[in-house]
């Protein structure tokens, strides 16, 4: 974020501060922050004031928090002399319940971070684009190869490795690892380590993996499309079709049928709905995730809107008119010599 960010721990702070960098809900971060005052009791119940200095204060989109690093070995030590301020919930996770106590005070949060919580995989990727992230998106105009953005889009999910051979000698490699960098191509970097390329798996974008991952999972639509974890399945019958569906819609497409999709799914399990969706839209949505559900063997495909079908573009002018209007454009409007006031 352009400024020096301190850290102690390599196992656990400079992770965590990774991961901040590279997430898109972050607004900001601090280290070391102001001390805040933590009150709990002792083993002995002796009440304790303490003035604390969090490591982290994290803005969110939709939250602010204190953030304490620690590696498992010390949160164990912690807890064992002072169970009242260290302590694990029901489900694992490390709390400091005193810190949680203050937060709440003045509506923010308070949150532990353990080792057990850094994503390695993550890690790794960003230490291998760590040169090519360093540039930004300012060079990306000169790594934009025709023969990788027609491999990508020509096959969904395509792998790295495989791509690294299509666009051997008209490509360098490091035009794939610079637009993975920049985001302008889509790899999740949470699921495999680049330095593994079959097992990378490239889309043209986010919106288009996540679309891709619901019709692999929906049904076997054939090789041509794979999923994010791999899995390849066969139904030559309707392949073609799907894929030309999927290709064709467009980023704005892809964003609608993924909202429609999820409120889709919410109403099938039964939950209850995220959002205030009209009856009548909802019906029409499920009568459309059925067809496609029954044609393709994916419902998620009826949900692409079909905003770019709409209208008559039949044409309604006579020939003879359609070709005086364009003499007149040719001729007249789109002339280098200008006009006089009485032509």
């Amino acid at each position: 974020m352009g400024v020096t960010i301190q850290f102690e721990s390599h196992r656990v702070e400079l992770p965590f501060i990774y991961e901040l960098e590279h997430d898109s809900q972050v607004f900001e971060y601090y280290d070391q922050p102001p001390s805040i005052p933590l009150v709990y009791r002792a083993v002995n119940g002796r009440r304790l004031s303490v003035i604390h200095t969090p490591d982290y204060f994290v803005l969110r989109e939709g939250s602010a928090a204190w953030i304490e690093c620690k590696t498992e070995e010390d949160l164990d030590a912690l807890a064992s002399r002072n169970p009242n301020r260290y302590s694990r919930d029901i489900g694992g996770k490390w709390r400091c319940i005193p810190g949680e106590e203050h937060a709440a005070m003045v509506g923010l949060a308070y949150e532990v971070w353990s080792a057990a919580q850094v994503n390695w995989v993550l890690q790794r990727n960003l230490q291998f684009l760590e040169d090519y992230l360093r540039f930004g998106s300012a060079n990306t105009t000169d790594c934009v190869n025709p023969a990788i953005t027609s491999a990508i889009e020509t096959e969904p999910g395509i792998t790295l490795l495989d791509l690294l051979e299509k666009i051997r000698g008209v490509a360098e490699p490091d035009d794939i690892y610079m637009l993975i960098a920049s985001g302008a191509i889509y790899v999740d970097l949470n699921v495999a380590p680049i330095a593994e390329p079959e097992r990378v798996h490239v889309f043209a974008t986010a919106k288009m993996a996540a679309a891709c991952e619901v019709v692999s999972r929906e049904a076997c639509i054939g090789t041509g499309i794979r999923s994010i974890d791999g899995q390849l399945c066969e139904s030559p019958d309707v392949h073609s079709e799907v894929f030309l569906l999927l290709a064709a819609a467009s980023e704005l497409d892809l964003e609608i049928a993924n909202r429609r999709f999820d409120i889709v799914r919410q109403h099938l399990a039964g939950d209850r709905l995220s959002c205030s969706t009209p009856a009548r839209t909802l019906r029409l949505w499920m009568a459309q995730y059925r067809f496609a559900r029954e044609r393709y063997g994916s419902g998620y495909l009826g949900l692409l809107p079909k905003i770019s079908k709409r209208g008559n573009r039949t044409g309604r002018l006579p020939e003879a008119s359609r070709e005086l209007l364009t003499q007149f454009v040719e001729n007249d409007y789109e002339s280098l010599r200008q006009k006089s006031r009485l032509a």
